[in-house]
């Protein structure tokens, strides 16, 4: 195929003009929620995986101070890994029409290798976000759902996971 050619295939819309890199992105996400949706139901491995995902993948501050990692390199994997992990198929569905609304022309104008520089800048900076936020001082977090903040100990609301010290 020429160049013309493969410019006016990319130009034509849809789905097409989506590229290469916010869909290796999207498969990223969906591959590692459809595993643990899954696992959930009980039609391949393990119902705790989703649980074994968040305790390993999960973004957890404690870990930046004194809660020990479950592997040496979790305090900074976390700031990646979390990204690729989903409360449940509504989340990922929510955050994938966001990423197929704002990859393409993204990463279109930018390019692709800037384009997975700003996504890996955005997850550093959302996890930072949970780190530095003074007023979370003496409050539990949901570490799925960091907008569910209370004054004492309980579950998340959205996924039932046990808030966590902020």
């Amino acid at each position: 195929m020429t160049d013309a050619r493969r410019t006016q295939f990319r130009s034509t819309g849809g789905l097409r003009q989506v590229p290469m890199v916010v869909w290796a992105l999207l498969v990223l996400c969906l591959l590692s929620e459809l595993v643990l949706s899954g696992a959930d139901l009980g039609l391949w491995g393990d119902r705790n995986w989703r649980l074994l995902a968040y305790q390993y993948g999960g973004f957890w501050a404690g870990l930046l101070g004194d809660w020990r990692p479950n592997y040496p390199a979790q305090p900074i994997v976390m700031f990646a890994s979390y990204g690729f992990l989903h409360a449940g198929l509504l989340h990922l569905l929510v955050n994938m029409i966001t990423l197929l609304g704002l990859g393409p022309p993204l990463a279109r104008g930018i390019g692709a290798g800037r384009f997975l520089m700003l996504y890996a800048v955005s997850l550093i900076g959302g996890a930072a976000g949970n780190v530095i936020d003074p007023s979370l001082a003496g409050k539990w977090i949901s570490p799925m759902h960091p907008e569910i903040v209370k004054d004492v100990p309980g579950q998340c609301d959205i996924c039932g996971m046990d808030l966590v010290p902020a």
